[in-house]
């Protein structure tokens, strides 16, 4: 692909990790539910080989007790190192709680980054949280860019892509890890059925967030 033009992008990837595809995380959940996550990261990883090196990228991570768990996917802490993308450490699933977040968004908008898109995972959590949080934070600016979620670049466990009633939505909402089984009438319910992440995209929308199946990358390449 040929580098035609940056316009005013950037790109926020959040918590591509060992943790969540091959680590403690990935233990705890199980092989096949970590399977959608393992594919965004690995779009992100193809997408950042062919970026122009002039789009600002941002990653973060969350802290994990062991280091094997706490680094980046495979292949990605070259391509960060190589060009010197900075990477914030984000405490909890808001990004705005990440020390540095504030200098960095003081950094784009000197740029006049008007889109800023964002992937990682995952999308019923941190992706939620953080890109609601970034939109707040900056609507009361007297500069605003768009926040975009590409889905193509994000995921959950494969799980939370199954719809549900609203009485598992409930349990799924109040367990301590979003660890819930099915009632098994889930498809005999009259009322509506809606999954952990076809949530999160409609309360992203709601607060103002776009997202997209996939991000329209030929703005930048041909």
């Amino acid at each position: 692909m040929a580098k035609v033009s940056t316009e005013n992008i950037a790109l926020i990837l959040i918590d591509l990790q060992k943790a969540f595809v091959s680590g403690q995380w990935k233990h705890f959940f199980g092989s096949s539910e970590v399977a959608p996550i393992k594919m965004a990261f690995d779009n992100c990883m193809t997408l950042l080989k062919h970026l122009p090196v002039n789009i600002p990228v941002l990653f973060t991570q969350v802290p994990f007790p062991r280091p094997s768990d706490f680094v980046l996917y495979d292949g990605l802490e070259s391509i960060r190192q190589e060009r010197r993308y900075p990477t914030l450490i984000k405490p909890s699933t808001n990004i705005m709680k990440a020390s540095g977040i504030d200098q960095w968004l003081e950094m784009i908008h000197h740029k006049q980054i008007s889109t800023v898109v964002i992937g990682g995972c995952v999308t019923t959590s941190c992706i939620r949280v953080s890109s609601v949080q970034l939109t707040k934070h900056c609507k009361r600016m007297p500069w605003s860019p768009q926040f975009v979620v590409d889905l193509y670049l994000c995921a959950a466990r494969a799980h939370n892509y199954i719809p549900r009633c609203p009485s598992c939505m409930v349990k799924y909402l109040n367990s301590p890890y979003y660890v819930t089984s099915l009632c098994g009438q889930c498809t005999l319910s009259k009322s509506r059925l809606e999954s952990p992440v076809s949530k999160a995209v409609s309360d992203m929308v709601k607060n103002g967030v776009s997202v997209v199946k996939q991000f329209n990358w030929s703005r930048v390449y041909e």
